[in-house]
């Protein structure tokens, strides 16, 4: 249903809902642009916002006193009108077929509810009809809205003042001239009538002037701009306010809108000597340097950097074309400084190995006095450096040939540093008669192949390796195809080209290392004790070399206490390690094994009594000798990282792995 107030009333219901839609309309194009403001603009937006509020604060008081002056409080009674007063009683049922607007007032106000009301004569002499037809009971003061919407919608107009209804009639002139109102941005905010339409649209970014001299030129629909409230008041058929609304849509939007944006940092050269020049060089082009042609700029001293406008990917390159050639140290033999602050690699193992190549030049190479100072430097015929530690730069001071070489060196340096991830396994299989060797059980199980050549008789001890090829994520699932195995570690590491990595998982178990009798003092015993430890240690240092291969450096120790059988208090602490250096493809597996124990036990079973006689006590009693040998092996799965999306799915492979439980059986 759409109401269609007087032209006047209509104007001043547009100046109400002004503020909320202005207010609701840059909510949401503040949303859609979603600009990322620097820290640094942290002092300066704090400094704005009180001005912001103050406007805001401003406008409201602004509104409500227009609303006051404007309508001397009949709005507010009119308001009033349709909010139903405290009426008490049974609920009602009514109906009225084409009943004259006059008996309707008085059977709905006088006799059903007892209000007290005025009809104007012309409403008292209107001809006009209502037709209400409640066929349920409905609450007394829904009853009195309900009743209110249907005079309202016969042109009655309403207003209560002192507990007293006033009832008129509207004016002809008004009903002629009623129009209906819109608001919003969108073509189906438009209402939805025939005839005149006046809507109300918001804008945020464009110029007044612009956007009225092209709607002037675009559209039929009369346009009135409120610069001041950024709003366009359009009349007009529907039709030609929908198309209007696209054509501010269309101008509606940030300058930058649809323009390339790329910030260049200078090296050498200031950002405002740089922009003087690339201008000149870009004007040669042909191109118009102009906030509104083709390129602008935005210089950032701050940063020695500076923001690039442009139209298209064409011109934002050949502006980086221009930077990249004059940012270049200045010409001439004369000393300066610079300063090269490395992207991946550390400032201090650099500035160690230029320290070792420029004291070939000279006698060069001493660290600063001080052993507390964040700095440290070197010298040469020619150049002197410095580091700065906290900055994880380093500062140079020649000429600028000098450097140009330098700067090559140093860019050949910093490049990203290889990292391996390491998936280790460190198992423990109980060994039977159909199983000689753990690590040959475990190719048949999961069906590798390789070759055989190094592989030694588990039953002397010794200590082998074999290379087992296959995919990355396949290895995760080994544990599932072991059977009478123990897993006793399974850590997945990340390592750093040339750094350890390091797992310790188990126990400190006291040992006594001293004993010390105090002779006259009740003959007391002191005991010296030192904890050691027991479980598992783990040390993997992994070297990539140009072609993508592993060199592993690996330790590995399985220790374990036990109760001593020698009468001493101290346990007995079993130990089985592995050292070796062995090399591994990417995505690769070394397997090393032929750590066997044996573990012999007795068990005697006999009758009481009868078992311990002498001699005949062994007819009751039997003897069983067990021996339990298992063997410690060790998997380690090699994975060379050559991006960042890679170690992205070893994380993703590890959630997967510990979605369920891993059963080993």
């Amino acid at each position: 249903m759409i109401l269609k107030p007087s032209k006047k009333a209509c104007l001043a219901l547009m100046s109400i809902i002004l503020v909320s839609g202005c207010a609701s309309k840059t909510g949401l194009r503040d949303k859609d642009l979603q600009i990322e403001k620097s820290l640094l603009s942290k002092k300066q937006s704090q400094a704005s916002t009180p001005v912001e509020k103050q406007e805001q604060v401003s406008a409201v008081r602004d509104f409500r006193e227009v609303q006051v002056e404007d309508w001397g409080g009949i709005t507010r009674l009119k308001e009033e009108a349709k909010i139903a007063p405290k009426l008490e009683g049974p609920a009602i049922t009514f109906s009225a077929d084409e009943m004259p607007v006059k008996e309707f007032a008085n059977k709905v106000f006088q006799e059903l509810l007892g209000i007290n009301y005025v009809m104007s004569p012309q409403l008292s002499a209107s001809k006009d009809t209502i037709t209400l037809n409640l066929s349920s009971e409905i609450a007394r003061p829904e009853f009195y809205r309900v009743a209110m919407k249907a005079l309202e919608e016969s042109g009655v107009t309403s207003y209560r003042k002192d507990e007293i209804l006033y009832l008129s009639k509207s004016s002809g002139a008004a009903q002629k001239n009623s129009i209906a109102v819109g608001i919003g941005n969108k073509a189906e905010d438009v209402p939805d009538v025939a005839g005149s339409i006046t809507h109300i649209v918001p804008y945020i970014y464009s110029s007044s002037r612009n956007v009225s001299s092209i709607l002037s030129k675009l559209s039929t629909a009369k346009v009135t701009i409120n610069s001041m409230q950024k709003l366009i008041v359009l009349e007009g058929e529907r039709a030609e306010i929908a198309r209007a609304i696209k054509i501010i849509n269309m101008l509606d939007v940030p300058r930058a809108f649809g323009r390339e944006i790329r910030l260049f940092e200078f090296a050498h050269i200031s950002p405002v000597e740089g922009i003087e020049q690339i201008d000149k060089l870009l004007q040669e082009d042909g191109l118009e340097i102009s906030k509104q042609g083709d390129v602008s700029f935005v210089p950032l001293p701050r940063i020695n950097s500076f923001v690039a406008y442009a139209t298209n990917q064409e011109t934002i390159e050949r502006i980086g074309f221009w930077a990249r050639k004059i940012d270049v140290p200045l010409a001439g033999d004369e000393r300066q400084y610079f300063i090269y602050k490395p992207k991946y690699a550390k400032a201090d193992d650099m500035r160690e190995a230029l320290s070792v190549l420029l004291q070939g030049r000279s006698q060069g190479g001493s660290s600063s006095d001080g052993a507390e100072k964040k700095s440290t430097s070197a010298k040469s015929s020619n150049v002197q450096f410095s580091l700065d530690k906290q900055q994880n730069a380093l500062i140079f001071y020649t000429d600028k040939d000098e450097y140009r070489l330098i700067e090559s060196l140093l860019k050949k340096m910093d490049v990203l540093p290889g990292q391996v991830i390491l998936d280790v396994t460190i198992l423990e299989i109980t060994l039977t008669d159909e199983m000689s060797s753990g690590i040959k059980w475990l190719y048949n199980q999961t069906g590798a192949t390789g070759s055989d050549s190094l592989t030694l008789d588990a039953a002397t001890g010794a200590l082998f390796g074999q290379v087992i090829s296959g995919d990355w994520k396949a290895e995760f699932n080994w544990n599932d195809a072991i059977g009478d195995a123990r897993v006793l570690s399974r850590p997945y590491f990340i390592v750093r080209d040339g750094e350890s990595a390091t797992l310790s998982s188990g126990d400190q178990i006291p040992i006594i290392t001293q004993t010390v009798e105090n002779i006259g003092n009740n003959n007391s015993v002191s005991n010296s004790i030192q904890y050691r430890s027991t479980g598992v240690n783990v040390s993997i240092t992994p070297i990539i070399n140009s072609q993508g291969v592993v060199t592993l450096s690996v330790s590995m120790s399985v220790s374990d206490g036990k109760p001593n059988k020698l009468g001493v208090s101290s346990p007995t602490i079993t130990n089985r390690s592995i050292t070796t250096e062995v090399l591994s493809g990417d995505g690769q597996t070394v397997a090393l094994g032929g750590l066997i124990q044996e573990k012999k036990s007795d068990f005697v079973q006999g009758v009481p009594g009868l078992s311990e006689l002498p001699v005949l006590g062994n007819l009751f009693k039997a003897k069983e000798d067990s021996m339990q040998r298992t063997e410690l092996m060790m998997l380690i799965t090699t994975k060379v990282v050559k991006n960042e999306s890679e170690v992205d799915e070893f994380g993703e492979a590890i959630s997967e792995l510990y979605s369920a439980p891993i059963i080993i059986k």
